[in-house]
């Protein structure tokens, strides 16, 4: 006899799934959530939800949005940090909707994510501090010309603002023309 291809889907799905009650306590649960954030499903059930956001984070719920025409509610790409039964703590990005009372969600994991882009804007805020600290004017073109980037010593320079400066494609006023190179001989 062939396994329940709806059982085999929950158990190996690398998605959290979740059943809550009204109370918003977890009914039934996948076993992603034991890879994911370490709680076994006995740990879980029974349990409100909300006890397992990291402070300050709101309750997906709270931004639930009321589909037209029915009584569902239905919650999309709400990111909130919940803590690892080790004590860290992971992004999860959740879907779902509630019908009847109960709320049947799914959430990815997005730590990875959430922890490359917070170090991205950390290197771009490095790097915006040490362009502005150079004495010299600087100003970065992309492949066809245009100003994505220039400091205020630049700005200066030039004497125009920094927001006038980035965006402009050539022919850039404050620029002298190109002088030719070649040569006429007689």
């Amino acid at each position: 006899m062939r396994d329940d291809p709806v059982r085999l889907f929950w158990e190996h799905a690398t998605e959290l799934f979740c059943v809550l009650d009204g109370d918003g306590r977890f009914v039934e649960v996948n076993p992603a959530w034991q890879r994911v954030l370490g709680y076994r499903e006995d740990q879980l059930i029974g349990l409100v939800a909300a006890t397992l956001l990291v402070g300050g984070d709101q309750c997906a719920t709270a931004s639930a949005e009321t589909l037209p025409g029915t009584a569902e509610r239905v919650i999309r790409d709400v990111e909130n940090r919940y803590r690892h039964a080790d004590g860290s703590v992971r992004w999860l990005r959740w879907n779902g909707h509630e019908r009847d009372g109960w709320w049947y969600g799914t959430a990815q994991d997005i730590t990875a994510t959430r922890t490359a882009d917070m170090a991205l804007r950390l290197t771009e805020r490095r790097a915006r501090a040490v362009l502005e600290a150079l004495d010299d004017g600087i100003v970065l073109l992309d492949p066809r010309g245009r100003v994505i980037e220039a400091n205020e010593t630049f700005a200066r320079m030039i004497g125009r603002p920094v927001s006038a400066i980035v965006g402009a494609s050539p022919p850039f006023p404050w620029w002298p023309p190109r002088k030719s190179t070649a040569s006429s001989r007689s």
